[in-house]
């Protein structure tokens, strides 16, 4: 192997897996020290903020065919008041698909398109995102439950004018809503864990609004963002293991933009994450040491308090918060019961059976 890949290597095992001490997890130093971003990453990034809709997709050669409603005109929307805020953002897209890809003056909106809220016709009771519309000639009528239905129904009626390359929509009614509700992705260019640190920590946007945009125009509808709960949520229970105070505001900003696009936030972790031997949460409660003499023992009454807490802390600090991705068994060490040689260490958990301890 070339000297210096192994060089690489070796420096990376270390910072991923070598010995962490309490004064490393304190100071925060989880970037590697020989970490140098792929330059390829700038341009990845300029793309992501990218306008979605930047150029014209119409075809000077197609005209109307039988069977369609003609857009040519413009497109006035007229919306319930209730929703109308919630759909600001989704609004504004399709004004710009009309004006920027199919090259429609603003000044025009002849084809009335209401938007409305009200029961999805043809689609199953409580179907998550779902919307009935009917489009005529004379204009069209779209109902959903709620906003997200009739966001994406505006994405909808994009993507059958995209396809014809002109503002025109096949007539009739059509009824859609999601089989696959929750559908999460993660931005490629978003740092994570050692080698770069910890995306919430730092201060790139690494969800721009163009991005976010674009996710729900493919179908996604869900981020997740990595985290720390030690390295966020201010704690009483065990306060040696959390910061001073919650440092929760990159989340819960995020959670209010991404909204604003239908894309839900998760905090994707790892936890109860175990901690260095020498972490001084172990000095100032002894009781609560694990297996190995760094997990945090769920066996003991304070751990579960201190789970409780920055669960509660967490999602009351940011209550858009959609959920926890939580692999608290197979990646990194978490409870005692991480394997049936680890857990024989734990006077308490090694006497309990796996499924209790993990379930806790």
């Amino acid at each position: 192997m070339d000297p210096t890949r192994r060089a690489f290597l070796t420096s990376l095992a270390v910072a991923m897996e070598g010995p962490m001490t309490a004064a490393t997890v304190d100071e925060g130093v989880y970037r590697h020290p020989s970490f140098q971003p792929d330059p390829r990453i700038g341009a990845i990034s300029r793309d992501l903020a990218a306008p979605l809709h930047n150029a014209t997709i119409r075809d000077p050669l197609r005209i109307i065919k039988e069977g369609e409603a003609d857009l040519s005109n413009g497109c006035s929307l007229e919306i319930d008041g209730k929703i109308a805020g919630d759909l600001a953002v989704s609004i504004d897209d399709f004004q710009r698909f009309l004006t920027v890809s199919l090259g429609i003056p603003k000044e025009k909106a002849s084809y009335p398109l209401r938007l409305r809220t009200g029961t999805a016709e043809g689609c199953p009771a409580g179907a998550s995102e779902a919307f009935h519309a009917r489009i005529e000639a004379s204009g069209g009528t779209i109902i959903a439950p709620d906003a997200d239905g009739l966001r994406r129904a505006l994405i909808h009626l994009e993507d059958e004018m995209s396809i014809r390359r002109g503002p025109y929509l096949p007539l009739g009614p059509v009824s859609h809503w999601a089989v696959v509700e929750d559908r999460i992705t993660h931005s490629p260019v978003a740092p994570y864990r050692w080698l770069s640190g910890w995306e919430l920590e730092q201060d790139g946007d690494f969800y721009p609004d163009e991005y976010l945009n674009k996710l729900v125009h493919c179908g996604m509808n869900g981020i997740w963002v990595a985290g720390l709960l030690s390295r966020l949520v201010a704690t009483k229970t065990l306060p040696e293991l959390g910061p001073k105070e919650h440092r929760l505001e990159r989340l819960r900003n995020l959670t209010e933009r991404a909204r604003r696009y239908g894309i839900r936030v998760f905090l994707f972790c790892i936890e109860p994450r175990s901690m260095p031997a020498d972490h001084p949460v172990f000095a100032a409660h002894p009781e609560i040491r694990g297996a190995g003499g760094q997990c945090l023992c769920v066996s003991t009454p304070l751990v579960k308090d201190y789970i409780r807490e920055v669960m509660r802390e967490l999602f009351a600090a940011v209550p858009l918060l959609a959920g926890v991705i939580n692999i608290y068994k197979g990646e990194r060490t978490t409870t005692c019961w991480m394997s049936e040689k680890l857990v024989q260490s734990c006077p308490r958990c090694r006497t309990r059976p796996q499924v209790e301890v993990i379930a806790e």
